[in-house]
């Protein structure tokens, strides 16, 4: 999540790589998670850590290794 003069946004790449920033709405705090009622889609693939300098319109390389969220199901071989 990104802490912008425009709000909270998230960086959500597209099938190109192409970073495209959106700004979400927040709906309830959960200490260590967010709820976002606004800005994303589930099948958004959203940039987890970005960095303070992404910008709309960057291409990125999608790291095929990454590691899934803790309380997501690991993949089976």
């Amino acid at each position: 999540m990104l802490f912008r003069q425009q709000g909270l946004q998230v960086g959500v790449v597209d099938s190109s790589n192409v970073v495209h920033l959106r700004s979400i709405k927040i709906g309830r705090d959960l200490g260590t998670k967010l709820e976002v009622v606004d800005g994303i889609q589930s099948s958004d693939s959203i940039i987890v850590h970005p960095s303070d300098s992404l910008a709309d319109g960057e291409k990125v390389n999608i790291g095929r290794n990454a590691k899934p969220p803790p309380d997501s199901p690991s993949p089976k071989p």
